[in-house]
């Protein structure tokens, strides 16, 4: 997580070239391709309105994995994609995101209370508190977990979205070779 936060910072230092790539509605893409992906309906922890709106390019990206889940005997379940600024922000700035990092990180300390700093720092890393990080507001982001699907379950993949925890990096030791294979 510190390389991560010191990675960040050094990033501070390039500009953003938007390229000007359109977004496109993932969920009308998939459907009008005949590719089955679950759209999650209700508001993303009860807050904000899903959009699953992603760039262009990503689109036809995702499509073909969508199709290749099927063929695994999985479907897509896309949480979200582009998120305005100012939601990012909030969501960033939720209690949900500070208790969950908060717990991380006394985890991380062996249940000692951190310093503000170190909080800082890991919300950065996990919630894209500066708008260069956060990958959503550009369209270049989706959430996503897996479904069966032959009977809609979740996929084993280690956690609940949207749950940042130790298991969320896909190469964590924190969990189950199912888990892990699910995520391959």
């Amino acid at each position: 997580m510190e390389a991560a936060y010191a990675f960040m910072q050094r990033l501070l230092a390039y500009p953003v070239r938007e390229c000007g790539e359109g977004l496109c509605c993932l969920r009308e893409r998939a459907t009008s391709a005949g590719v089955e992906m679950f759209f999650v309906p209700d508001k993303k922890l009860g807050l904000f309105e899903r959009v699953f709106d992603v760039r262009a390019s990503l689109a036809e990206k995702l499509l073909a994995v969508g199709e290749a889940l099927l063929k695994r005997g999985f479907v897509l379940r896309v949480e979200d994609g582009y998120r305005p600024p100012d939601r990012q922000a909030r969501g960033a700035r939720s209690d949900y995101a500070l208790e969950s990092v908060l717990a991380m990180v006394r985890w991380e300390l062996d249940g000692a209370e951190p310093d503000a700093e170190l909080v800082f720092r890991r919300l950065a890393v996990w919630t894209a508190t500066t708008a260069k990080f956060a990958n959503h507001t550009s369209g270049s982001a989706l959430d996503v977990t897996l479904l069966r699907r032959e009977d809609g379950s979740q996929a084993e993949l280690g956690g609940e979205y949207p749950e940042p925890s130790q298991a969320t990096p896909m190469d964590s030791p924190f969990v189950s070779p199912r888990a892990r294979r699910n995520r391959r």
